[in-house]
């Protein structure tokens, strides 16, 4: 059976997700964009509801380093296409 996935290219999602305790699978590079592939669990479906009703907090020191990081991959990846 496919595994489930849960697709975004929702840069500031997907840094929520990873500051919240998500793991981030992998990034898939098209063109110029990312799109950030995560394991869809329903704490994932819970939090992504959570920030687009804005309903939902966050530790600014845990978004802001993986915001940074998450940067970082995606432009290491950009850079090799």
């Amino acid at each position: 059976m496919k595994d489930k996935l849960y697709k975004t290219d929702n840069f500031n999602l997907a840094s929520f997700l990873i500051a919240r305790g998500c793991s981030l699978l992998c990034i898939d590079v098209d063109g110029s964009r990312g799109t950030f592939v995560f394991e869809l669990t329903t704490e994932i479906q819970n939090l992504s509801q959570q920030y687009f009703s804005l309903d939902t907090q966050v530790n600014l020191k845990d978004f802001i380093t993986s915001s940074k990081e998450l940067k970082l991959r995606l432009y290491e990846l950009l850079k090799k296409k």
